[in-house]
């Protein structure tokens, strides 16, 4: 087995991945790596609009073993090559492409969280 060099490269061994968010308040490194990777994304979590991730990159699902179950089912229809092309394209957009630059969306989530230490709660705003 070993140690995995890359999260990504890890993932792009794999036709479908399994996403479920924790939080709704932004969109993490669950939902990115997956898609970068060209592996069709089942995610359950907040709803996917609200992170501008188009519907044709992610198969939504409930959080429950039976809605994942479908999910993880329709998933495996889908053309994972025009897939794999979609997602490029997706990934090349400027703020994707500037966050994974960054280092990655973990990167530009703490960067927010250390923007809002010493912030009164109802100052808080949500990482952009």
């Amino acid at each position: 087995m070993g140690v995995a060099s890359s999260k990504v490269d890890t993932l792009s061994y794999y036709k479908v991945s399994l996403v479920i968010e924790n939080c709704g308040n932004y969109m993490s490194e669950k939902l990115v790596d997956p898609i970068l990777a060209g592996t069709i994304t089942v995610y359950a979590g907040e709803p996917i609009l609200s992170f501008e991730v188009p519907s044709d990159l992610v198969v939504v699902s409930e959080p429950n073993s039976h809605s994942i179950r479908l999910a993880i089912d329709k998933a495996l229809t889908w053309d994972h090559d025009q897939y794999v092309l979609r997602a490029r394209e997706w990934s090349q957009r400027r703020v994707i492409r500037e966050q994974r630059e960054s280092g990655s969306v973990l990167s530009a989530l703490i960067a927010h969280i250390i923007s809002q230490v010493g912030r009164n709660d109802n100052e808080m705003s949500p990482p952009s």
